[in-house]
């Protein structure tokens, strides 16, 4: 049987960081199944990349995966790319 995962999408914004919180202190789902991502789209504020790392530490010190950072090619070249905006 496979392990059920708890995905939560990271934007360091306060709904996602609210989420985060709720998932890994009131949510009931067992801390080893909650994960966390956060798509960088090279097109952020510094504040960003900060709170996404502190988000990671406050998941860490929980028993929580570490967040995964997922890479894009980059919100320019992409709209390059595509010769749209994505």
């Amino acid at each position: 049987m496979s392990k059920v995962c708890n995905h939560f999408g990271l934007s360091g914004g306060k709904d996602s960081t609210a989420l985060w919180g709720w998932a890994i202190n009131e949510s009931g789902y067992p801390i080893e199944s909650i994960r966390g991502s956060f798509a960088d789209t090279e097109n952020e504020y510094p504040e960003v990349y900060e709170q996404i790392r502190a988000l990671d530490e406050y998941g860490k010190k929980r028993g929580v995966a570490p967040v995964r950072w997922m890479k894009s090619m980059g919100f320019l070249r992409l709209a390059i790319w595509k010769q749209r905006f994505p």
